[in-house]
């Protein structure tokens, strides 16, 4: 079986596991960016040294990973993608350690890209905080605004949630963020990505979005 055909599998399984996502008026938001918050005060779903542990055992099987997909080759990252709300402040912790290599970071980031508005807008929102703190770059910041996951464009089809362009727009007045990426966070407040990738899917895939 090759690994783009297990891949799209996977995701069809993992979608007809979903349940519809609507966005309510307020998504109960757990970390604030612009206070911070302590990494060491998180609640975590297993041990730190547990997880790494966990992403050291993934990074063995996709090695290179020379297509994101490859995560999903792992059933150790199946169980962390299907299980974001336990893991979420694991995932947190690891990326905010620079003594992992930019590899093992983006595997325990691609962990976190379900389909789901609330787990995605606090994500972003954690993860806008470790951007502010130079911690993270803006590689994983344009990779939460645009997962793995096809069916998960949460955070540009919700572009007019006021919480979402409250991040967004601070994400845009952050001196780190190059001129890129500032014109993608652009995109996506005017509606413009979304209905292009809207008509990109529906197109190629005849998937509603």
């Amino acid at each position: 079986m090759s690994k783009n055909l297990l891949f799209y599998i996977v995701m069809l399984f993992l979608t007809a596991c979903n349940t519809k996502n609507d966005l309510d008026k307020t998504i109960p938001i757990y970390y604030d960016y612009q206070k911070g918050f302590s990494l060491d005060t998180l609640s975590t779903g297993i041990s730190p040294a547990s997880f790494s542990h966990t992403i050291d055992s993934i990074e063995k099987i996709v090695v290179d990973l020379t297509s994101y997909n490859d995560v999903f080759l792992s059933k150790e990252f199946i169980n962390l993608y299907v299980n974001p709300e336990m893991y979420i402040n694991n995932v947190i912790i690891y990326i905010a350690d620079k003594t992992k290599t930019k590899q093992q970071r983006m595997i325990a980031l691609l962990a976190m890209q379900r389909k789901g508005i609330t787990n995605n807008l606090n994500f972003l929102y954690a993860s806008n905080y470790l951007y502010r703190q130079g911690l993270i770059d803006e590689s994983m910041i344009l990779q939460i605004l645009f997962p793995i996951d096809i069916n998960n464009v949460d955070i540009i089809k919700y572009y007019e949630s006021e919480q979402i362009k409250t991040v967004l727009r601070d994400i845009n007045q952050n001196t780190r963020s190059p001129e890129n990426l500032k014109q993608t966070v652009n995109d996506i407040l005017s509606g413009k990505t979304y209905k292009e990738q809207k008509k990109f899917l529906a197109g190629q895939y005849n998937m509603k979005i």
